[in-house]
C-alpha cells in the first residue's frame, strides 16, 4: 500500500504547480483548500472496513484520506469558487 503513496506524490506536486501557475500568490492553506475541495470521493470503492474507528464514508478517513486527487476539479475551484462543492 505504501508504494501507492509514492506514486501519488508526483501527481499532487503537479496539481500544486498547476494551481500556483494560475495564481503564484496562493498560500499553503489556499493550495490545500483547493486540493481537498477538488478531491474525488464519489467513485471510490470502499473495502467495508473501518480504520481507526473512522468510516470510509466520512472524509477525511484513514483509507482514502480526502479522496482521489482531481486536477481539473481543483483548478476549477480556484477559477470558479462559486461552483458547487468548492
Amino acid at each position: 500500500m505504501l508504494f501507492l503513496l509514492f506514486k501519488a506524490c508526483p501527481h499532487a506536486a503537479g496539481v500544486v504547480a498547476l494551481l500556483k501557475s494560475e495564481n503564484p500568490d496562493l498560500s499553503y492553506e489556499d493550495v490545500t483548500k483547493y486540493l481537498f475541495a477538488g478531491a474525488e470521493r464519489k467513485t471510490l470503492v470502499g473495502t467495508g472496513r473501518d480504520c481507526g474507528g473512522i468510516s470510509e464514508s466520512e472524509f477525511p478517513n484513514n483509507a482514502f484520506g480526502y479522496g482521489r486527487i482531481n486536477a481539473f476539479r481543483s483548478l476549477n475551484c480556484l477559477l470558479h469558487p462559486q461552483t458547487e462543492g468548492c
